[in-house]
């Protein structure tokens, strides 16, 4: 269960990443992501991945309305960082 919770947080990590263009000023609507990934577009989907990678930091959420039944994310630098570290090692 733990490696499918981490995967689905990473997916979603990654799909905000490349979305972004690995730009931390370029938010991502989440039916974007959604598309992108096999996460519904739901708040109950999204809710406990998005909150673990803003606790890490690695993520944020802007306060636009209307934009998605989610709405949207920003990648931090630290999250560009670690996906980009990932990738070179593997």
């Amino acid at each position: 269960m733990a490696i499918d919770y981490n995967a689905k947080a990473y997916r979603l990590l990654e799909a905000v990443h490349d979305l972004a263009g690995g730009d931390s000023q370029t938010a991502v609507v989440s039916t974007r992501i959604s598309a992108r990934t096999v996460i519904p577009n739901t708040y109950r989907a999204f809710s406990s991945p998005s909150r673990y990678l803003k606790g890490l930091g690695l993520i944020r959420t802007t306060g636009t309305t209307g934009t998605g039944i989610v709405g949207m994310f920003l990648i931090t630098p630290t999250g560009i960082r670690l996906v980009e570290s990932l990738r070179a090692t593997g």
